[in-house]
């Protein structure tokens, strides 16, 4: 283990060593060939002791031509002259932004003519709302037709907003640690509870196999019987505590939750604890119960309680969890347009940055799709918040598969995410913000415009 530690550094310190000039053309024939000495190589292509295109076509690099010529080029732009998009568009749109068009165009190089073709068709506002949407957005309307893109932008409107917080409202941290407190008090009852359940529940069940037997007044019958109310008001009074601990999980969660607004919060929270105290009435009468139908009346009042409450405290927990997946899908949009930025300033230092943006689009494609779900989730659990019963247990589920899914493509995200910042760093990059043209901390984003305004 020693030895691969010490290696693994000594290459480390062998590669910073590597002329930035070089860099492009080592870290593409590391990637890509299976030359052992790539800096020596990258050098006979700079000295033209070896023809680089015709090394590349002998490996079966394709586009050696462009490759070749992007290996050396230091502090240029990737392409000189947009002649398809008016220079009042250029003037208004940050040039990182610009480049992210410039490198689709040369990756997608038999795209290229509709790519320009659609840019140049659009209005200066329609324009500007084009370069500010995210790469996998973009890559839809470029799969539509020019008018039904065009109809799609104009139901949209650009906006300067401020930088994003992802907060809809502020904790202290003194209510997070009260909240976290509870949280894990119920968590450690819930799991008390639920064991104390499952032996009652045999317990109980034993008891009542037995007194199926009983069909006299013998006082091994009575016994029976007293018995089974006081092992049955144990077992109830465990389910008890279940529901009122899982109450408080959920509420906490959203008592501490900065990705739901104060308001929604506290409408919830109310409700929650108008079951939790509902509950707790029932379990002060359940212990002054001492006969069999007193106890029947108890789990009678406890299925009438849970049955209204347990399908909205599952509807309110996938509703959270939707707020908490939409603010990961926020998040990586707003790391989206620091990853372009900082491929934008990598662009300028001539340094090879297409196996990166590949892998940039796929990660938008991942958000975007898990946005869709995310979105078809939230539609399916605002119109069920009027529902009860199996009706609302039935669309939550729905809802949560969606989410499921959601969940599943973010992963996927993160773990592109994960190699996209290990090779900017490697490149030399880094996260700054992008600059965005406006008064620092504001952004652009695209919105749907007001249907009284377009």
């Amino acid at each position: 283990m020693v030895v691969l530690v010490l290696f693994a550094v000594a290459v480390e310190g062998a590669e910073s060593r590597i002329h930035p000039k070089l860099r492009v053309c080592v870290d593409y024939l590391n990637k890509n060939t299976d030359v052992r000495n790539t800096e020596l190589k990258c050098k006979s292509f700079q000295r033209e002791e070896v023809s680089c295109e015709t090394f590349l076509d002998e490996n079966g690099i394709s586009n050696s031509t462009d490759k070749c010529e992007r290996f050396f080029r230091v502090g240029s732009k990737i392409i000189q002259e947009r002649q398809f998009i008016s220079r009042d568009v250029t003037d208004q749109v940050s040039e990182w932004k610009l480049k992210k068009i410039d490198r689709m165009i040369l990756r997608q190089a038999e795209e290229a003519g509709k790519i320009k073709d659609f840019v140049s068709g659009l209005s200066e506002n329609d324009s500007l709302k084009f370069f500010s949407l995210n790469r996998e957005v973009q890559r839809m309307l470029l799969g539509m037709s020019t008018s039904t893109a065009q109809d799609w932008l104009v139901t949209r409107e650009l906006v300067i907003v401020a930088k994003p917080d992802f907060k809809k409202r502020e904790i202290s941290s003194e209510r997070k640690t009260t909240s976290n407190a509870r949280l894990t008090s119920a968590r450690t009852s819930f799991k008390r509870a639920k064991n104390s359940y499952a032996d009652n529940k045999v317990q109980f069940g034993n008891l009542k196999n037995r007194i199926a037997n009983c069909n006299d007044d013998s006082s091994v019958c009575e016994n029976i019987r007293n018995e089974i109310v006081v092992k049955g008001k144990e077992y109830v009074s465990n389910m008890m505590d279940m529901k009122i601990n899982y109450l408080v999980q959920v509420r906490e969660r959203i008592s501490s939750s900065e990705v739901i607004d104060e308001e929604l919060s506290q409408d919830i929270i109310i409700e929650i604890d108008e079951n939790i105290d509902k509950l707790d009435a029932l379990k002060s009468n359940l212990n002054t119960v001492e006969t069999k139908d007193g106890l029947k009346d108890v789990v009678a009042s406890l299925r009438e309680v849970w049955g209204g409450a347990r399908f909205k405290t599952y509807y309110h927990g996938m509703f959270l969890y939707a707020q908490r997946l939409e603010n990961v899908v926020e998040r990586s949009l707003y790391i989206e347009k620091k990853i372009d930025g900082s491929l934008g300033r990598l662009d300028e230092a001539g340094v090879f940055t297409e196996d990166i943006d590949e892998n940039v689009e796929l990660f938008s494609q991942k958000v975007e799709l898990a946005s869709g779900k995310i979105n078809d989730a939230q539609l399916k659990l605002n119109s069920a918040d009027d529902l009860v019963g199996s009706t609302l247990r039935q669309e939550t589920y729905n809802a949560r598969l969606l989410l499921l899914e959601a969940r599943d493509y973010l992963l996927e995200a993160n773990r592109l995410l994960n190699d996209i910042l290990s090779d900017i760093r490697k490149s030399g990059g880094d996260l700054e913000e992008p600059d965005e043209g406006l008064d620092e901390g504001m952004v652009y984003d695209v919105v749907e415009a007001d249907s009284n305004e377009e």
